[in-house]
């Protein structure tokens, strides 16, 4: 996850907080959202990152729960 947000952040030249918080990283993968509905859920994503990255940002988050198995 923070190896997406710092690539995220590099490519729009803002710092990796700006993207998301750790705390709201940390709360991602908790909750593992699989839909933009159950990601704007989350408290830190609202619907502006959910239209901006959410799609890229899921597919992060099924890539992480998958690897962990």
């Amino acid at each position: 996850m923070r190896a997406w947000r710092k690539a995220l952040a590099d490519a729009r030249e803002v710092p990796p907080f700006v993207i998301l918080s750790d705390a709201v990283l940390r709360a991602l993968c908790r909750a593992r959202p699989g839909s933009l509905r159950e990601l704007v859920s989350v408290g830190g994503v609202g619907l502006k990152r959910a239209d901006d990255f959410g799609a890229d940002l899921l597919a992060a988050i099924r890539e992480g729960c998958a690897a962990l198995g």
